[in-house]
């Protein structure tokens, strides 16, 4: 069994002669690929980047979309809790100012700023 390296990765064409890595989302696939251990995009299947043994070319791997759903997932969990985190003190300090203009003047002590000691 001999395989070609010469057409592979960076060096790929694609059916209409251009290279294969100035696709749009080449280097997206491959760090998803390569980062998350996954296959095919949308079903599982043997990854094109990242393997490093023969055995590897056989096995399938769970499809990328579920590993790029699952950070997107992540990461949106992660600035929900930030806003959060950013809004309760917000939402506090916009209470008490509400609350301290609703008073009427009459609520206050004036105080003495002369230098009368």
């Amino acid at each position: 069994l001999v395989y070609d390296l010469e057409s592979c990765g960076k060096r790929a064409r694609c059916e209409g002669g251009e290279a294969s890595d100035t696709l749009p989302l080449y280097g997206w696939i491959r760090h998803l690929q390569i980062n998350f251990g996954c296959g095919g995009f949308c079903e599982s299947e043997v990854p094109i980047f990242g393997l490093t043994t023969m055995k590897e070319t056989l096995e399938k791997k769970p499809a990328c979309a579920e590993s790029a759903v699952d950070l997107l997932r992540l990461t949106g969990h992660g600035f929900g809790i930030a806003a959060v985190v950013v809004a309760v003190p917000i939402a506090a300090a916009a209470l008490v100012l509400a609350c301290a203009a609703g008073r009427s003047s009459d609520d206050f002590e004036e105080v003495d700023m002369s230098d009368s000691g």
